[in-house]
């Protein structure tokens, strides 16, 4: 006997069933670019020094450093091309936590700044049997505006300042 079940065929709603594991991919991509773009999106943070910092190392016109050992002090100017001298003068001061500050024109600059500075590291504890006096050093933008590094001063002795504190 046989059965008069009427047979139904399945309908893809692909033309080619072997494009599944294309679009697989390719919403796979497309999820992980999701996850990466809401990973790296910006915080709020706050502009200025977000920690303490005992030295200050500016870069606003691409041709010069100025170090400043305290929000209160006149800077010290070194030129793009004494970095030499520039780490002599850090050498020279106790533990330090540097923040490197660099404007829009510094970029070279700062890259020039990291390799010598870490050949200077290397260097120094070859001859010395020491590590640089430096603990940390952080790099940070430096804001268009004129005046840029007098405001990041200012936030800086605000910081240290007892009148600032709670």
């Amino acid at each position: 006997m046989s059965s008069s079940r009427p047979q139904y065929r399945s309908v893809s709603l692909l033309p080619n069933e072997g494009m599944l594991p294309l679009l697989d991919i390719l919403f796979s991509t497309i999820g992980i670019l999701i996850v990466i773009m809401v990973v790296r999106s910006p915080s709020n943070e706050q502009a200025g020094i977000a920690y303490a910092v005992d030295g200050l190392l500016t870069c606003s016109d691409g041709k010069q450093w100025v170090f400043y050992n305290d929000a209160n002090s006149a800077g010290i100017t070194f030129p793009a091309n004494e970095l030499d001298a520039l780490f002599n003068k850090l050498a020279n001061l106790p533990k330090l936590d540097l923040l490197v500050a660099f404007g829009a024109t510094c970029f070279k600059m700062k890259d020039e700044f990291s390799d010598a500075f870490e050949k200077a590291r290397v260097t120094t504890e070859k001859k010395t049997n020491k590590a640089l006096k430096l603990a940390r050093v952080a790099f940070a933008p430096l804001a268009s505006s004129p005046n840029a590094v007098q405001e990041l001063l200012d936030q800086w002795s605000m910081k240290l300042s007892p009148k600032a504190q709670p």
